[in-house]
């Protein structure tokens, strides 16, 4: 093998079916001894160019509007590009101004995939080129100095046909009733349409590249005025890669798809969705992908991320969203917001549960007697609060514990006025008045409020403190005359003795 130091790549460029304001994106490609530069137009705000070639090479590189991107042996670190086809794609970026960008965004926040664009649309360039022994080889295809030979009425040949430069007398047709034989395999189809209202696009088949070390390919390509290729099959494809039987059902990797769409594999099945950027938003890679640990969405972009699973054997309705965006985990009932329903069938909790690392586990979960609040902590399991279905009664298993600072924006936080001098408290006759007439202390609330209203557990208590402290106050009060009493009747007996 012969090493160079510089190479020339001859690219052959293929404009994209797009257009751009109505013309083909303005790509320029400048050759030197040392390699090629690309400079796009600024009509693009970025491109970027991926080249992959044999033995596995790749390169990939973006540039802004105005600056070149020069493939050569200084950019590689390397002496010399291996021998053999190089494919390459350039995406262009389109230039949006702030008005477009705003329409985008809002297009996108809606859900919308329309053009909302007045700038360019993307562009697309494509080609190849071959190395052979360190340089490039640029055959075209030489045209026959043959005189032609016309025909003027149909033609039947009874028997096998061969077309092409390497036909030979005594032909081995075997089964073939057409073959085409040659180095360059080209079917051309040129519609020559004159009328503006009809269809002009030529098309044509191709097999394999005509350039050294090309790729070995059936391809359907766009001539003009459309270029482009829009199908390829590469040699070496395996069988079956595109199949559709005859209920057009589409199989991809599979002879016998039973579905509309069947993908089959033998490791992980994927259906990637790549957003590149040349329509103005940012660039994104999602796939949905399947195997026997789960059916998984990769947020490919951000670290292979996997923030949707289901596992093999998951129930029926594990997860059920209704048509009025009702969720229900475990049945097709749903008719609250959220219902958890028990998924194995067998009468266990139907939970809801909040994990913190592997070892600390609450939760909400029911059966048919308790709807329980649980917790579950490595080494033991148990319910913190408990509400009896029948009975509608609650069953705290551990000490209830209130705690916060009180704000006294609302009123103070305890009745300690009731201490205070200059308390207006009720006489005991008063009080005794009150209680025969409304059959309820002062300030709380009746019977019949509480059936009507429930209770304000924090007014409650602090009304009944009031009514402790107030109780205080009343015994004080019967003590000191207990007292006076007790003093009177000891002078009394005092008196008697004497």
């Amino acid at each position: 093998m012969i090493t160079r130091t510089t190479c020339t790549l001859a690219l052959s460029l293929a404009l994209p079916l797009a257009a751009i304001a109505k013309e083909a994106p303005a790509i320029e490609a400048v050759y030197d001894p040392s390699g090629v530069q690309w400079h796009t137009s600024a009509a693009f705000a970025s491109a970027e160019l991926i080249v992959s070639g044999p033995g596995g090479f790749y390169w990939t590189r973006s540039f802004d509007k105005g600056e070149s991107l020069v493939l050569d042996y200084a950019t590689l670190t390397q002496s010399y590009l291996p021998n053999g086809y190089y494919s390459y794609e350039m995406v262009l970026s389109p230039r949006m101004n702030a008005a477009d960008k705003k329409l985008a965004d809002e297009a996108r926040a809606l859900g919308e995939d329309v053009d909302v664009f007045a700038a360019p649309k993307a562009g697309y360039v494509f080609g190849g080129f071959t190395v052979s022994d360190g340089i490039v080889v640029n055959r075209e295809l030489a045209e026959s100095t043959l005189k032609d030979q016309v025909i003027l009425d149909d033609l039947i040949v009874d028997g096998s046909a061969c077309i092409g430069q390497d036909c030979v007398n005594g032909e081995s047709f075997g089964f073939d009733t057409i073959r085409l034989k040659e180095n360059n395999l080209r079917i051309k189809f040129q519609d020559t349409s004159s009328t503006a209202s009809f269809p002009t696009q030529d098309w044509q088949i191709t097999i394999n590249d005509s350039s050294n070390g090309g790729a070995n390919k059936f391809s359907i390509d766009a001539i003009s005025p459309v270029s482009n290729t829009p199908f390829t099959i590469e040699a070496g494809a395996p069988s079956h890669s595109l199949y559709v039987d005859d209920g057009g059902r589409l199989g991809v990797g599979t002879s016998t798809p039973v579905a509309d769409f069947h993908a089959k594999s033998g490791n992980t099945p994927t259906l990637r969705l790549e957003q590149d950027g040349s329509s103005g938003f940012a660039a994104q890679t999602w796939d949905l992908a399947g195997n026997e640990a789960n059916l998984f969405i990769r947020d490919a972009t951000n670290g292979s991320r996997l923030p949707f699973r289901i596992r093999p054997s998951a129930p029926t309705d594990s997860i059920d969203i209704k048509d009025n965006g009702n969720v229900e985990f475990g049945a097709d009932t749903a008719a609250k917001e959220i219902k958890v329903d028990s998924l194995d069938g067998a009468g266990n909790y139907g939970q809801l549960t909040f994990r913190r690392g592997n070892t600390d586990e609450w939760g909400f979960g029911n059966t048919d007697a308790n709807f329980y609040v649980f917790n579950y902590e490595s080494t033991h399991n148990h319910d913190a609060l408990i509400i009896n279905r029948a009975t509608g009664n609650v069953t705290i298993t551990h000490d209830l514990v209130v705690s916060g600072q009180c704000s006294e924006v609302d009123g103070p936080c305890a009745p300690d006025y009731v201490f205070e001098p200059g308390y207006e408290l009720l006489s005991l006759g008063d009080l005794q008045n009150f209680v025969q007439e409304n059959r309820h202390l002062p300030n709380v609330p009746s019977a019949s409020e509480i059936h009507e209203n429930g209770i304000n557990t924090r007014e409650f208590n602090f009304a009944m403190l009031e009514k402790i402290e107030e109780l205080v106050l009343y015994t004080l009060e019967q003590q000191e005359t207990i007292n006076a009493l007790n003093t009177r009747l000891s002078e009394l007996e005092a008196r008697t003795s004497e």
